[in-house]
């Protein structure tokens, strides 16, 4: 796959859109980003979020087209609200040994479709499935050729989208970009899959990956995600909540935490900090804590954290789990994922 391509970003504050192209030696080379926030009013479903999030959507097109050049692609990574994402484990036992092949699998999870379909309140498309782990008669198998079964497992994971959302994305992208095609990911599993390229020794546990207004939870075992969670407070809303405590903009806020953070202000200065930002970061623990609880009893092995902004801050808040930072940039996560998942590299 040649030529240069896009990866749109649309998290739970931001929108990012970044030109990706390869370099002399064919490696994937960022090239060019364009970022602009939004604000969310209340569910993905509000038609004024929506609104914010595709106005947005066309002001960071229209600013990438003009140095762009041709674009033979598109990668949308998505976060909550605007996607949901489901793990499901199938076990058949057969009467008699089958013979199962790729036809059976994608049956399989066709059917995992209808059954998540119908716990959905809205109208969805499906826009990404990916079968991790696949067993026949109990051994790990990459089905290459019919093979016979008494026994198979096979763990997928589902993402979906609201069927207007996905209309409003697409029509956007084409009234800027004419391309050929136009791929869909979670943004929790697509970090998710870098995260375990990156830290291939994690093998059970849970990823945390923190954006705008939201915390996505993903909890897995041996490689496999089991479940997806979403917590709606982010590194955006604690800007905001610590904004509206000190009145000032959110601008100030966010430097006055990160300075905060890297322990660059006076020592009054943090005085007045530190209660507001622990009562926050506890409160943000707390949240996701109980949101793992429920998902799991166990207690996890690994607890990995990525954050583009206050990382020090939401991994020292999970110190007694003792917590492992990812500290790669968010755009670097999404594109090795890409690469995995699409590019098979």
């Amino acid at each position: 796959m040649k030529g240069s391509f896009l990866v749109i970003t649309i998290e739970s504050s931001y929108i990012q859109a970044t030109v990706i192209r390869y370099g002399s030696k064919n490696e994937l080379q960022i090239a060019h980003s364009v970022q602009q926030p939004f604000t969310i009013k209340g569910s993905s479903q509000h038609i004024e979020t929506e609104q914010a999030m595709v106005s947005a959507l066309s002001d960071v097109l229209k600013k990438v087209q003009l140095t762009a050049g041709k674009i033979g692609s598109v990668h949308l990574v998505l976060s909550s609200p605007w996607i949901i994402s489901k793990t499901k484990s199938t076990y058949i036992q057969f009467p008699k040994a089958i013979r199962i092949d790729h036809t059976y699998i994608e049956k399989v999870v066709a059917e995992e479709e209808k059954e998540f379909k119908k716990l959905l309140p809205f109208e969805v498309d499906f826009v990404e499935q990916k079968v991790f782990e696949t067993k026949v008669n109990g051994y790990h198998t990459r089905i290459k050729k019919p093979v016979p079964a008494m026994t198979l497992s096979v763990s997928s994971t589902l993402s979906a989208m609201s069927k207007r959302v996905i209309s409003k994305l697409q029509n956007t992208i084409d009234h800027f970009f004419h391309v050929q095609k136009i791929f869909f990911h979670s943004a929790s599993l697509l970090a998710f899959i870098s995260m375990r390229h990156i830290r291939p020794e994690s093998v059970s546990g849970v990823f945390i990956h923190i954006h705008g207004e939201c915390t996505d939870i993903t909890i897995f075992n041996e490689g496999v995600p089991m479940h997806f969670a979403s917590v709606n407070i982010g590194s955006a809303s604690i800007t905001r909540i610590f904004a509206k405590s000190f009145k000032i903009s959110n601008s100030v806020a966010e430097s006055r935490i990160s300075l905060f953070e890297k322990e660059e202000v006076t020592k009054i200065e943090a005085e007045k900090i530190q209660p507001v930002i622990s009562k926050l970061v506890d409160e943000w623990r707390e949240r996701v804590i109980e949101a793992i609880e429920h998902l799991d009893k166990n207690a996890p092995e690994t607890i990995v954290v990525h954050s583009s902004d206050y990382i020090s801050l939401f991994k020292t808040a999970l110190q007694s789990e003792k917590a492992l930072a990812l500290s790669e940039k968010i755009d670097e996560l999404y594109l090795t994922g890409i690469q995995l998942v699409e590019f098979q590299q």
